[in-house]
């Protein structure tokens, strides 16, 4: 009768962290901490932090990371910004250069990553052609633009201005702002109906004041 070998005591059973993975699979393969710092091309020091959860590693290296676990741990595909998340972490990219790659800001990027911002529909599209599907996501697909909102986008892209340059017109801290207005029917406010008027020729009042305009709650 073949007896099986016991665990590894040291192997960490449903491991929730970057480091006890790490470590799982160091022991499974029987590999020193000297030996997997090597592999990776960091020093010793630096993988103990990594393998200790005292340190985050750097992006560039998570494709060497996924190389050694065969998967990339915490990965969520399910969500649209688990999916941006991995696949900046397989390209071993940071936030900042990820943004670039997709034509986007770091800011941007940040909030899509986090779910707190969708990505606007050219933006999307930008992210398709880099090999970023959003599509079964569907993220767009609730919104019904209202007929200011269809005024402001048409405008805008007649007057040639992008999400970002309307933004700084207007004051606001990001593109996303202009993107709601743009997308979601949201009302701007009163104090931009005049600057909106002057760059894009769009009177704000006469769309809240006419009694067949629906706006989003």
């Amino acid at each position: 009768m073949r007896c099986e070998r016991p665990q590894d005591p040291r192997i960490i059973d449903n491991p929730t962290s970057l480091g006890q993975h790490l470590l799982n699979q160091r022991v499974r393969l029987k590999l020193l901490q000297k030996e997997v710092a090597k592999e990776f091309g960091c020093t010793l020091e630096a993988y103990q932090l990594w393998e200790s959860d005292n340190v985050v590693p750097r992006p560039r290296v998570y494709p060497k990371i996924i190389e050694f676990l065969g998967y990339l741990p915490g990965e969520d595909l399910s969500t649209y910004h688990g999916t941006l998340r991995s696949h900046r972490l397989r390209q071993g990219l940071t936030m900042i250069a990820m943004a670039k790659k997709a034509g986007a800001n770091s800011a941007a990027w940040t909030r899509w990553e986090r779910g707190i911002y969708v990505p606007a529909l050219e933006f999307i599209r930008k992210l398709a052609l880099i090999g970023i599907d959003l599509s079964h996501f569907d993220l767009h697909g609730d919104i019904v633009p209202t007929n200011l909102s269809k005024a402001l986008r048409k405008a805008r892209k007649e007057k040639g201005y992008t999400h970002q340059q309307m933004s700084e017109v207007l004051g606001y801290v990001s593109p996303a702002v202009w993107h709601r207005l743009e997308l979601q029917g949201v009302i701007p406010r009163e104090e931009h109906w005049l600057k909106i008027q002057q760059c894009l020729g769009v009177k704000v009042r006469d769309f809240v004041d006419d009694p067949n305009e629906t706006f989003p709650k």
